[in-house]
């Protein structure tokens, strides 16, 4: 019974050993074990392939910088089921990130559409050119917002584009909920499609 369980592709049932020098019921528990790793590692291949893929399919064709950015920070949005995203160019200067792009953002008085070098998490994360993270946020943060429904977000993660190790951008995202590892190494990979 349970090797046909294993054959439909359910591993998360373990045989009960009939003592403790069972040998075989050892081995097909361990069997099942690394089948049952080996298909979560294949599903998390797959799922960073299909959202950068998606990524791709979204970029594609000769689009205007504005709707480049817009297209990206949707795909992505989307993808992580993210609250809001903001899409930050470096400006031709080299010293400055202006809003060209955004996925359910509304501006406020409170939120800039331009940071330089070094300032806010936006201008750190382009200087140093590393990804920041921010976690249990103010309660006076811009709420995410929809026809429904308002919160404030919980999470930020603020990610450096860069093309050939040259910065070209910053992305920020806001969730309710933390982004699990999966969901961070989409974010490096689609930072550096």
């Amino acid at each position: 019974v349970q090797a046909d369980i294993i054959a439909q592709g359910d591993f998360s049932s373990q045989i009960k050993l009939r003592s403790e020098k069972d040998r075989l019921g050892t081995a097909i528990n361990n069997m099942t074990a690394m089948l049952h790793q080996n298909k979560e590692e294949s599903n998390h291949q797959n799922w960073l392939k299909d959202g950068v893929g998606q990524l791709n399919q979204n970029l594609s064709g000769d689009l205007e910088p504005r709707d480049l950015a817009n297209r990206a920070i949707g795909a992505i949005g989307r993808y992580l089921n993210a609250g809001r995203g903001v899409f930050y160019a470096l400006t031709e200067d080299g010293d400055r990130l202006s809003l060209l792009g955004s996925y359910m953002y509304t501006e406020r008085e409170s939120l800039s559409a331009e940071f330089r070098l070094g300032e806010g998490a936006v201008g750190q994360g382009a200087l140093e050119k590393k990804p920041i993270a921010l976690t249990h946020l103010r309660a006076d943060e811009a709420p995410i917002t929809s026809g429904t429904a308002s919160g404030k977000p919980l999470y930020t993660y603020t990610i450096p584009l860069l093309q050939e190790n040259e910065l070209v951008g910053v992305i920020e995202l806001a969730a309710f909920q933390p982004f699990d590892e999966l969901q961070r190494e989409f974010l490096k990979e689609a930072s550096h499609a």
